[in-house]
């Protein structure tokens, strides 16, 4: 899905949206980590339930 374009070095932006829901186990989007690169954050958003916006 997005770890082989990320390994390749083909990703210019990231946005991810977190929301605040356990329901249980699930795949890791990323299981060993970020891989090398200079990654920042940019900036972020809260929601007012509890959702964050990072990009």
């Amino acid at each position: 899905m997005i770890k082989a374009p990320l390994a390749a070095d083909e990703v210019d932006r990231l946005a991810i949206m977190i929301f605040p829901v356990f329901l249980g186990g699930g795949p890791r989007l990323f299981e060993d980590g970020l891989p090398a690169g200079k990654w920042a954050l940019a900036g972020h958003a809260a929601g007012e339930h509890g959702a964050v916006s990072l990009f």
